[in-house]
């Protein structure tokens, strides 16, 4: 299974404060992106929108909605060596993610309205892959799979004020989450039937990677 964690960004508004003047503070957060990817023939579609609220200077708890969705297109050779472009797959991943995080106050970083974070976070969701008709499937792809999920992960972060006290600014974060999922798949079997496989459990360590925008709404 292709995982469906990359790096884009767009949009995201959120709350926050300076660190060493915050008491509480409200955040929106999310983004909105899509286009290629870094891999030839593959495209996304992701979006994020979630809050987070500071409930002292170093202490903050949020939550998050994810959506992301993969297209791969894979071309098709005739005989004479010539190519077109092939129908497409798709990997598509939603859940949810709540997480913890501690801001640590680092000398003169504050006041250039840098703000960096540890965040530990679990996400619980689904995961659908399908093709459309005459996809080039070689064998033992997946023609159909559905999955369930679980993870929990800890990321360094940083919060990036474009402007001291501005409104706006950059979250980054980038860490490892261990996957845990209950998986059934349908494979192509050139030689035969369609290979079935149903609630095989697994669990993997997978790299995590988040660039958001934040918008402050109020601080105190």
């Amino acid at each position: 299974m292709r995982q469906s964690h990359l790096l884009c960004f767009l949009l995201l508004v959120g709350i926050t404060t300076q660190a060493q003047d915050l008491k509480s503070a409200l955040l929106l957060r999310g983004k909105a992106y899509t286009g290629l990817t870094m891999l030839e023939d593959l495209y996304v579609k992701n979006l994020t929108i979630g809050a987070e609220y500071r409930l002292t200077k170093h202490h903050s708890i949020g939550v998050d909605y994810i959506w992301i969705r993969l297209r791969e297109e894979r071309d098709v050779y005739t005989a004479t060596g010539d190519s077109s472009a092939g129908d497409f797959m798709y990997d598509r991943n939603k859940c949810f993610q709540f997480d913890y995080r501690f801001y640590f106050e680092i000398p003169g970083w504050q006041k250039n309205g840098i703000h960096p974070y540890l965040n530990a976070f679990v996400r619980s969701g689904n995961n659908v892959q399908y093709a459309v008709d005459k996809f080039p499937f070689d064998s033992l792809d997946v023609i159909y799979g559905k999955a369930t999920f679980t993870g929990i992960g800890f990321a360094p972060g940083i919060h990036i004020d474009f402007k001291p006290d501005g409104p706006f600014g950059l979250d980054i974060n980038a860490g490892v989450m261990k996957r845990f999922e209950s998986r059934s798949t349908q494979l192509y079997n050139g030689a035969g039937p369609t290979i079935v496989t149903k609630d095989v459990k697994g669990g993997k360590l997978v790299f995590v990677l988040r660039l958001n925008l934040y918008l402050y709404l109020f601080r105190n």
